[in-house]
């Protein structure tokens, strides 16, 4: 199984538990508003790091691959 697609379902899932969550805690709408949004803006946060540490390994991994490219090309 796909590591990405796990560490996604355990993100939509603790998703979905928090905002059940807060629909059925008894508190004023505005102030329920205010904690989603809150939550949502950290949980961007959290999606935004990973996304960049994604992009970082990945963009190192290219530039392996293009020296090694290179390197052969060289001996040819």
């Amino acid at each position: 199984m796909d590591s990405g697609k796990v560490l996604f379902g355990v993100l939509i899932g603790a998703a979905a538990g928090l905002l059940a969550g807060l629909l059925i805690a008894p508190e004023k709408g505005s102030d329920m508003r205010e904690r989603i949004a809150e939550m949502g803006e950290d949980y961007l946060d959290v999606v935004r790091d990973r996304f960049d540490d994604m992009l970082d390994i990945v963009t190192s991994k290219i530039d392996q691959v293009k020296k090694d490219v290179s390197h052969l090309a060289d001996k040819k």
